[in-house]
């Protein structure tokens, strides 16, 4: 799919021999795993079982945290591949320490055969809580692999806030997928919608339809309705993700110091 091969990985005991059936059509490799554990965890997973990622040309590393596609993603496909960056992610966030955000993360060639990559992925534990999650191992990837390659964001948060302007938040406490989902859909033409603003921010079907043609979006919005749920449970609430390939912790580790997250230094390389 969009040239990519995928390693689909889950931790749901509700996907049925039908479903899975329609899934082999589009996925190299399935994976079905022990609900611990969230993205960073289910990516391990599938790069120990497959390992000839390493033997593609690029790794897509991507979870179901975002819905989409709202507009095609084929001009993005084409950017991540011909961007400068060795390491190209959708947005950036400063909370913490600057980083790139996990949910859509594209990794050249030079980078997953690195010992950066394979050191990061052999360390990565089971944790339950998505603080926690967010600072050990999204943060610390971007620490880790930035001290080595260039890392960049296709919608890099200062331009985005310089762009929108929203009143006077703090740069370092801005989530663009959540505080700044209206312009850069509307403005920039983002293609994904985060689904914590359907399952915990409470944002309406209405607002959402509203932005999307506002946006002239053609995404069918009766699919958002199956994320309209209950109060969100975030120390148990599972991801299904995978990465996508393209074709053709004992002791204290260095990029793991919570002296140094709190020390918010401006990082160029993001």
């Amino acid at each position: 799919m969009a040239g990519f091969d995928i390693v689909f990985i889950s931790s749901s005991d509700a996907i049925s021999n039908v479903d899975l059936k329609k899934l082999s059509e589009w996925c190299i490799r399935i994976i079905n795993r022990e609900n611990k554990g969230y993205d960073f965890y289910s990516w391990k997973t599938g790069l120990e079982s497959y390992s000839q990622y390493s033997a593609h040309t690029g790794l897509l590393l991507a979870n179901d945290s975002v819905l989409g596609p709202l507009f095609s993603i084929k001009d993005i496909i084409a950017r991540l591949e011909n961007h400068e960056g060795d390491i190209v992610g959708m947005t950036n966030c400063l909370l913490f320490y600057p980083h790139l955000q996990s949910y859509f993360l594209y990794c050249k060639k030079a980078v997953i055969v690195s010992k950066e990559f394979i050191d990061f992925f052999n360390r990565v534990e089971v944790l339950e809580f998505k603080m926690a999650i967010i600072r050990r191992y999204e943060v610390g990837f971007s620490r880790l692999l930035g001290r080595r390659f260039k890392l960049s964001a296709l919608y890099d948060l200062d331009s985005a806030m310089n762009r929108f302007q929203p009143g006077d938040r703090p740069k370092n406490w801005t989530e663009p997928t959540s505080h700044l989902w209206k312009p850069l859909i509307t403005e920039l033409k983002f293609p994904f919608l985060k689904k914590s603003l359907l399952t915990r921010r409470g944002v309406s079907m209405e607002e959402i339809s509203a932005t999307l043609a506002e946006s002239g979006s053609t995404y069918n919005v009766n699919i958002l309705a199956d994320w309209i749920a209950p109060p969100y449970n975030m120390n148990t609430h599972k991801r299904s993700s995978g990465p996508a390939l393209k074709k053709s912790v004992a002791g204290p580790d260095p990029w793991w110091d919570n002296s140094a997250l709190n020390n918010r230094r401006e990082n160029k390389r993001i």
